[in-house]
């Protein structure tokens, strides 16, 4: 089983750890394209209206500081999928390899890689909804909150995987 989940925004940094090592990571093949990305974000948080270039708020200050010195900063041990389209439907890391895949990003994370016909038939969407007026509608403040949930049964339950939609469907219900 293959979990896809979008980055986590606003984590308090490690203080202990390695520098990250991107020739370490998972998937080899988006080690050049890592290596492209992480240095234009450094450039762009260096300046004075980094927070402008980045399209963020002026309070993430810190945060964008730390893109600055992304090679000494702690190593992270999370997968997650970006908002970088080109680089994830080029790369083959995400096509999950015959597994089931849970795909828990929203929206705006999900734009970024969609499966093909072969990968999209054993893919399996958590969206979080609520029945309003007789129709179904997307639930966006505590979404997050529920797709950390399903991930977190899935990955403390005991036994095998689940193979296909109809049987993690079982193993949630």
């Amino acid at each position: 089983m293959l979990v896809l989940l979008p980055p986590s925004e606003g984590k308090t940094p490690r203080q202990r750890g390695q520098p990250v090592r991107l020739d370490a990571l998972s998937f080899p093949e988006l080690t050049a394209a890592r290596e492209r990305l992480l240095t234009a974000l450094a450039d762009a948080s260096a300046g004075e209206t980094a927070a402008g270039v980045l399209g963020v708020s002026p309070t993430l200050r810190a945060e964008i500081s730390r893109n600055v010195s992304w090679r000494s900063g702690s190593r992270r041990s999370t997968r997650v999928c970006s908002t970088t389209r080109s680089g994830w439907r080029r790369s083959r890391s995400v096509r999950g390899a015959g597994q089931l895949v849970v795909d828990c990003r929203s929206a705006a994370y999900a734009a970024a890689w969609r499966p093909t016909r072969e990968v999209a038939a054993r893919t399996v969407a958590v969206r979080v909804l609520r029945d309003v007026a007789g129709s179904r509608v997307v639930v966006s403040h505590l979404a997050k909150h529920a797709r950390g949930l399903v991930v977190r049964h899935l990955m403390s339950r005991s036994g095998p995987d689940p193979r296909t939609p109809e049987r993690l469907a079982a193993v949630l219900g």
